[in-house]
């Protein structure tokens, strides 16, 4: 079987880097989707200046929807709240 179809469809997660906010087109997205229709984009923004551990934590919930949970060791050792916001299902 070939490796790829053209008729598959492809879902790309995009998220900013560190320091980056919310409500600006770092990826020109209108673009992106002319150029490649077959994919699906999705724009996640975790917290700007939050550790990776934090930024990938809270990029998993904004995907699978939930209430966020750094974990209890993470959060006792970092001194933060062990949950986070809740999102919807994305």
């Amino acid at each position: 079987t070939p490796a790829t179809s053209l008729d598959e469809r492809y879902t790309i997660v995009l998220v900013p880097g560190f320091g980056g906010v919310e409500g600006f087109d770092y990826w020109r997205e209108a673009r992106l989707r002319t150029a490649f229709p077959q994919c699906d984009f999705v724009t996640v923004v975790p917290g700007a200046f939050s550790s990776h551990h934090d930024r990938a934590c809270e990029v998993f919930y904004m995907l699978k929807g939930g209430t966020v949970d750094y974990g209890a060791e993470h959060a006792e050792r970092y001194g933060h709240a062990r949950f986070g916001r809740t999102f919807a299902k994305g």
